[in-house]
């Protein structure tokens, strides 16, 4: 179709536009703290979200048999989400702006992923210099706020784009409210990426995932490049390169004293819950009583008093609770969408067994099934990998538009 240079370049700008509106807004929902105020607000919340599934409606693919099939399937798990909560109908609509996030055009969530990307890396990249400095005092915090999530009943120290919790100041935060969610952003990050550190961005993810001294951020890249390993060398030399990597970090974990305290004693078996030390998620005393009750009905879609239950695990996040309360039914349906999402995209660069663990990984700490970062991020791993820079049509040297 040939169009005018001029409507060119304002269709250009708009959809640029839009995808870096796109992008913000992913990052605004990602929760830093200068936004707490704002998601922290149910209302506040699905405002942001509804105009961010605005964008990505505007910007849908024409729905092919394939994706007709997925787009009913994944209404239809927002459906028995929402069914298996207790909750009212505006639950169910603090969601549907998730929706459309795995059906809009390729080049357009791209656009939108590299402005998230960015915005993220530089926020990160200031944090992370206001935290080699805010360590050994040399600049001071700004003011407090109160927390995020009401359960944790700490105080946060802000400085500018970085807060650090009263009672763990040594880890970092970057602008959220646990290291944790710096480690688990910028592993699937790292992933989505491929790893490939000639991206700036992607150095900045991995100093801020190394510093957060969260044990997610750690195993996970330590898997992800094992696999990477394992499918691209000989088996000797993948050999060869374990055991080498294997020993110079058992060696700088255990003699690293924050090391060792962070991440070592951490790996180790609790004999008294007989999980991972650094498993805090949740009590599995509790989850396993739980789990061995739920037959019948309770099976399929949930228990029955789940106020109950979720009040006696209140402050725990894990994927047992989800299974718990909305049954396994959901969870099974969830994970085969974006297992089926995932095959269905055949030009994809990262391998299938790398999806799977990070996915099962992230869903199993953090637990936020149609929260919008994740959503769309696992969407995005998924995607095609064809899609380069030239993310909209380009002008040719006759001032015609070619495609």
């Amino acid at each position: 179709m040939r169009i005018k240079a001029s409507e060119r370049y304002s269709r250009v700008i708009v959809n640029k536009g839009a995808a870096f509106v796109a992008g913000l807004l992913l990052y605004c929902l990602s929760a830093p703290y200068f936004c707490w105020s704002i998601i922290g607000n149910p209302y506040g919340n699905f405002l942001l979200g509804t105009i961010l599934a605005f964008l990505f409606f505007i910007n849908k693919v024409s729905f092919s048999l394939r994706e007709r099939w997925l787009f009913i399937a994944f209404i239809a798990i927002l459906i028995l989400y929402w069914q298996t909560s207790g909750y009212n109908i505006f639950f169910f609509l603090l969601f549907t702006p998730v929706l459309m996030m795995p059906f809009c055009r390729d080049s357009f969530a791209n656009k939108a992923y590299q402005y998230f990307f960015t915005i993220y890396s530089v926020v990160m990249a200031i944090s992370i210099i206001e935290y080699v400095l805010a360590v050994p005092g040399i600049i001071s915090p700004l003011f407090t706020i109160p927390p995020l999530n009401e359960i944790k009943g700490d105080v946060y120290k802000v400085y500018f784009t970085m807060v650090t919790m009263e009672e763990r100041p040594v880890r970092f935060c970057g602008a959220y409210d646990e290291p944790g969610v710096v480690g688990t952003m910028s592993a699937l990050l790292l992933a989505k990426e491929s790893f490939n550190f000639k991206d700036k961005r992607v150095i900045v993810a991995f100093l801020a995932g190394l510093i957060s001294f969260s044990l997610f951020f750690y195993v996970a890249v330590f898997i992800c490049w094992l696999i990477n390993i394992l499918r691209k060398k000989k088996p000797l030399v993948a050999i060869l390169w374990l055991s080498v990597i294997i020993s110079l970090s058992v060696i700088i974990v255990v003699n690293v004293p924050v090391l060792n305290e962070k991440i070592a004693e951490r790996l180790t078996i609790d004999e008294s819950t007989g999980k991972l030390a650094g498993d805090d998620r949740v009590d599995m005393f509790i989850v396993a009583d739980y789990l061995d009750q739920m037959e019948g009905r309770a099976f399929w879609f949930g228990i029955d008093d789940k106020a109950y239950y979720l009040e006696i695990v209140k402050g725990s996040s894990s994927i047992f609770n989800t299974i718990i309360v909305h049954g396994w039914l959901f969870f099974i349906c969830y994970s085969l969408f974006f297992i089926v999402y995932f095959l269905a995209h055949k030009n994809r660069k990262i391998p299938f067994v790398i999806f799977f663990f990070l996915y099962f990984a992230t869903i199993y700490q953090r637990p936020d099934m149609f929260a919008y970062f994740y959503v769309f991020l696992f969407t995005m791993m998924a995607r095609s990998s064809s899609v380069g820079k030239n993310e909209f049509p380009i002008i040719n040297r006759d001032n015609v538009i070619i495609r």
